[in-house]
């Protein structure tokens, strides 16, 4: 049954891949050097800030460590990492491409053991709004995440206890 729906998201995915172009923001937004000279033209009134990303999850969490961090646009499996504290967060940003003022990208972020790689311990993510979530495991050992991505800009943030 969990491969049935494992497969049927890549399907998903393949088909909202197919739908778009290049996605149109960039995560993290692109730094300009300090020399730049100022925009000729004041930005619309509507432009949000770019959403903060680098500080823990919670003011209350700020005793956590950055175990690691990644971001892009599409598919993406991480290295293996292992954390031995629990519990463990995974904090995740989704920015997605919007098209006739609706949203066309997806993002779906699973965790695996290294013990047993073929079943996700936790879907932390499974989503096509833009925002932030937090996802607390309360398992140790040594894991990596897939991140399944189609027309959207993404940030992920593992913390461990300090």
């Amino acid at each position: 049954m969990r491969k049935l729906l494992v497969c049927l998201g890549l399907i998903l995915i393949v088909l909202l891949v197919g739908c778009g172009g290049e996605p149109t923001a960039t995560f993290p937004p692109p730094s300009t050097p300090e020399t730049t000279a100022p925009p000729t033209e004041t930005p619309p009134a509507e432009t949000e800030p770019p959403m903060e990303t680098t500080a823990p999850p919670d003011e209350e969490e700020a005793d956590l460590i950055l175990v690691k961090s990644w971001s892009g646009t599409g598919i993406k499996t991480t290295e293996p990492f292992t954390i031995q504290e629990k519990p463990w967060i995974v904090n995740w940003v989704n920015d997605p491409e919007i098209m006739g003022g609706q949203s066309v990208g997806m993002l779906q972020i699973m965790v695996f053991s290294e013990d047993d790689p073929d079943i996700p311990i936790d879907i932390v993510a499974n989503t096509q709004e833009a925002g932030t979530d937090t996802s607390y495991i309360y398992e140790v050992g040594t894991f990596f995440l897939t991140m399944n991505a189609a027309n959207t800009s993404w940030g992920v943030y593992v913390f461990k206890p300090e």
